[in-house]
């Protein structure tokens, strides 16, 4: 899960997101706001924190809005490791 704007980034800071047994996962402290989220296969979680990597899936990725007191279900779109392969080869060490 990612911030459409990039102002929201500094505030996940105290982001919670949990993962039950049963696959689903649940995000605490969230400020409101335009969120992109996809399900990564296999991702090096250094890229995920680099906007410029995310700008990259920022198409892929299903949009949606969080508000205070919100409770949704959303379906995210799946990256296969080898989509994430090519494009973090663009993001050398």
């Amino acid at each position: 899960v990612w911030p459409k704007t990039p102002r929201l980034a500094d505030q996940n800071s105290n982001v919670t997101l949990l993962r039950p047994a049963n696959g689903t996962f649940t995000i605490n402290n969230y400020p409101p706001g335009q969120y992109y989220v996809v399900a990564w296969e296999d991702v090096d979680q250094q890229l995920v924190q680099n906007p410029d990597f995310l700008a990259r899936f920022a198409s892929a990725a299903t949009s949606f809005r969080l508000v205070e007191g919100d409770n949704q279900t959303i379906d995210p779109k799946w990256i296969s490791k080898a989509a994430s392969d090519r494009v973090a080869e663009r993001f050398p060490d």
